[in-house]
């Protein structure tokens, strides 16, 4: 008996402590799962999580690991309830209406001081309107529309007042600090600032092409200015035309209606940069254009005229030809001949003229100038139709002349 007992105590003294960690641990794993787990499905299957620990003879760390892996896997996710609350504000936001500035936009510029303006807010709802922080009178509002479908009314504010330059439109709740709806506009200030610009930047020198010439009154946030105001113009070359808005004053004038005004520059025949200026009491602008060259195609015309007759019948020549002051109208044998030519050789521009028996510029009474007059003789066969001009392209008192040209 002696004997028997010892083996006993001996198994009983290993057994003892692993029966005691299985049930500290099934404990344990118990308490895990009631904490982690709040879901009712989940604690009705504790026990029988616990009964399976509890009746497995070794207890085994990987599988508790396993076991509570498991129960967090299928623990779903818990929503904190402030969460859940700013979720449900924001979806009630979108769903009901809004107090909305529909007009004008953001970003407008106005002509004018005053503005329409067009809001849209919720049917039970009462605002007021500010300008740059101060409050509209409500009587400006003149139309007022119903939508009981959405539950919306349209107000319409004609005549609100604005200041030049940046403006700030406010919609809100009457009694309520916050704001609604806002936005920023600009209104067409003072001008203080002349611009000129130029639609060609190169046109050719032939006396023919034109120039458009433009021009702004801006203010100081560089809009057009909503004034008329009288522009001063002067070019270095060419002409301006047109009616002079006021001949009496130097310069060419052009009125400027709602702060722009337009123009046209005639060439001249000289090629080179042309600086046009502008000017408006304080206020003085510039800008430029290329008068280049006119590389016309080429062009040859003369004449050559023998005559074999009397001295005093030939009408087409000047009058002391005609009637000879020593009244010798004998047979004579005359040689007239003039030739005249333009045109492109290579980047220039030649011009060349010559006449055998007189000056260049000479005129039918046998007068020369540079410049030339008008000679009642070469009215004998007018041009119609065509508008057709005659203007002098060698200023010279010679009989042969030559001119190169280029930019």
């Amino acid at each position: 008996m002696k004997n028997t007992s010892a083996p006993l105590v001996n198994l009983g003294i290993l057994v003892f402590p692993q029966v005691l960690l299985l049930l500290m641990s099934t404990n344990v794993k118990a308490e895990s799962l009631v904490d982690v787990n709040p879901n009712p499905e989940i604690k009705q299957q504790e026990p029988s999580t616990n009964q399976v620990e509890a009746n497995s003879n070794e207890p085994s760390p990987q599988r508790l690991d396993k076991s509570s892996n498991t129960a967090e896997v299928s623990s779903p996710v818990k929503v904190p309830a402030f969460v859940a609350d700013i979720a449900n504000t924001v979806a009630s936001d979108n769903s009901s209406p809004r107090i909305v500035i529909l007009s004008p936009t953001v970003g407008t510029v106005l002509d004018a001081p005053a503005a329409t303006v067009v809001i849209q807010m919720p049917s039970n709802t009462k605002i007021e309107l500010l300008v740059n922080g101060k409050a509209v009178d409500p009587n400006l509002i003149g139309r007022s529309q119903l939508d009981e479908a959405n539950k919306t009314i349209t107000q319409t504010w004609y005549g609100v007042s604005l200041q030049a330059g940046d403006n700030q439109i406010t919609a809100r709740v009457i009694g309520s600090d916050s704001v609604s709806s806002s936005l920023n506009l600009k209104v067409r200030g003072v001008p203080t600032k002349l611009v000129v610009s130029t639609l060609e930047s190169k046109v050719p020198a032939d006396g023919r092409s034109y120039v458009t010439v433009d021009g702004q009154l801006v203010d100081k946030d560089g809009n057009r200015s909503n004034w008329d105001a009288l522009v001063t113009l002067e070019a270095s070359e060419g002409e301006f035309i047109g009616a002079d808005a006021s001949p009496e004053q130097p310069g060419f004038q052009v009125q400027a209606k709602q702060g722009k005004f337009s123009t046209q520059l005639k060439t001249g025949l000289k090629a080179g940069t042309v600086t046009i200026r502008a000017l408006n009491a304080q206020m003085e602008a510039f800008t430029q254009v290329q008068f280049e060259t006119d590389l016309r195609p080429s062009l040859v015309t003369g004449v050559i005229d023998l005559r074999i007759g009397a001295r005093g019948t030939d009408f087409y020549r000047s009058l002391r030809d005609f009637l000879p002051a020593d009244r010798d109208n004998s047979t004579q044998v005359g040689l007239y001949g003039a030739v005249f030519g333009t045109g492109r050789v290579g980047e220039w521009l030649f011009t060349g003229a010559y006449n055998n028996s007189r000056t260049l510029n000479q005129d039918c009474a046998g007068i020369s100038s540079l410049a030339g007059t008008e000679k009642y003789c070469d009215q004998q066969y007018p041009v119609y139709g065509d508008s057709s001009t005659v203007r002098v392209q060698l200023k010279v008192k010679v009989q042969l002349n030559k001119k190169w040209k280029k930019d």
